[in-house]
């Protein structure tokens, strides 16, 4: 048992047979390897405040198999001996809530041998990724804050933390502040200055980014965005090649810390097709519907523009869906579509000067069909949002708008 749970409480002792004290170098390891943080919740276990110039410890080291081998013991399976039960692989560094926890009887069933060790090894290796500095590449950190259907959202700062790591990257640190940038949206979508005040937000925080890039100690930008589409596809419109950038989604299928992480797919990417519409070399106007997540019928489309040559991108391979766009090789395969739609459009509509785009995809698909578009070389676009059920226009990106 840890000399430090006197700290927080005492442990239910078995009277009847001792356990094997914890050596201090062993406490220390468990402790180090862990950062300090509980490994089931990741609170931070060493107060801030000092004492006679020692910090207070406020969590435990606990016992995966329990430490002695009798009936009241949890998770007492196996044949351990007691001096097997204090090696460093059956201990993980815990709060006391959650050593209390685990440790409860209605609960043991759940929290197994096997579980509590996966989510030690997971924790551990974590923290070994995230000191690992050398290896590590400085981004900054773009985050949104505002309503999405009428609730206000924000990304928690522990799953950015968490997707970062799980992706190789570390925010960069300048004069001892962390370069993090929230881009806030507020106002009503219904109405025409929401989408200008958007915008103006967008070029003042990627100005910043931009700022802080020339200095040439930071390699790229981390994008963690939940916000109307048009907004997304204009702040792609705005980093387009300039940076190198790695954007997150949230899954939906998750509330965890891992909620933003990229996803490790042993499945082979999703693919998308192109439905090509009829082909019309005058046509100075084009409808584009990108349906990934959902479909284009949920809303209206505005007076004469169902009538517009139309060309579509969707999944090859059923409908869309949310869940398509979990791992980097299928955000990969999205790009790659949406640049070949750019392509026939150019080759179908050689006099496009307006695209006009109805899309339903994640975040990470809406940045980079604004970071696809080049200047001078496609037409601009008109990215359209579902109000009331209704697909209402935006302000066009253009290249004449501070680009």
């Amino acid at each position: 048992m840890s000399s430090f749970d006197d700290v927080i409480g005492s442990q239910v002792r078995d009277s009847e047979v001792p356990r094997k004290a914890l050596s201090g170098p062993s406490e220390l390891r468990i402790w180090t390897k862990s950062a300090g943080r509980c490994v089931l919740c990741a609170a931070y276990l060493l107060e801030n405040r000092t004492e006679r110039y020692h910090t207070t410890k406020v969590g435990q080291v606990a016992h995966i198999v329990g430490a002695t081998p009798t009936a009241k013991s949890p998770r007492n399976l196996g044949d351990l001996t007691r001096d097997e039960r204090a090696y460093e692989q059956n201990l993980l560094l815990l709060c006391y809530p959650c050593h209390r926890m685990i440790d409860d009887a209605d609960n043991v069933e759940y929290w197994t041998e096997a579980r509590l060790t996966l989510r030690k090894e997971e924790h551990e290796a974590r923290v070994l990724r995230a000191t690992d500095f050398a290896t590590l590449t400085q981004a900054i950190v773009i985050t949104t804050e505002g309503a999405v259907r009428g609730n206000m959202v924000q990304v928690p700062p522990r799953q950015v933390m968490h997707a970062l790591i799980e992706a190789g990257l570390i925010t960069h640190v300048d004069g001892g502040h962390r370069n993090e940038l929230t881009i806030k949206l507020q106002g009503d979508p219904s109405k025409p200055y929401y989408w200008e005040s958007g915008r103006d937000q967008i070029d003042t925080i990627f100005g910043r980014a931009v700022m802080a890039a020339e200095t040439g100690k930071v390699e790229r930008l981390a994008i963690f965005a939940m916000t109307p589409i048009p907004l997304l596809v204009y702040l792609g419109s705005r980093i387009g090649s300039k940076l190198a950038t790695t954007v997150f989604d949230r899954h939906r299928d998750d509330a965890g810390s891992d909620s933003w992480a990229w996803r490790n797919s042993d499945h082979k990417p999703s693919t998308f097709e192109i439905m090509e519409g009829q082909e019309d070399p005058q046509a100075l106007e084009v409808l584009t519907v990108v349906t990934v997540t959902g479909s284009a019928k949920r809303g209206v489309l505005p007076e004469g523009l169902s009538a517009l040559p139309t060309i579509r991108l969707q999944p090859a391979d059923g409908d869309p869906r949310p869940g398509l766009v979990e791992s980097v090789a299928d955000l990969k395969s999205a790009k790659k579509a949406w640049t070949d739609l750019l392509a026939k459009i150019e080759n179908r509509y050689p006099a496009v000067q307006r695209l006009h785009v109805i899309a339903a995809v994640p975040a990470s698909v809406a940045i980079h069909m604004g970071r696809e578009r080049m200047r001078d070389a496609h037409p601009e676009l008109v990215v359209y949002e579902l109000l009331d059920g209704n697909y209402v226009p935006t302000p066009p990106i253009t290249d004449a708008r501070r680009n």
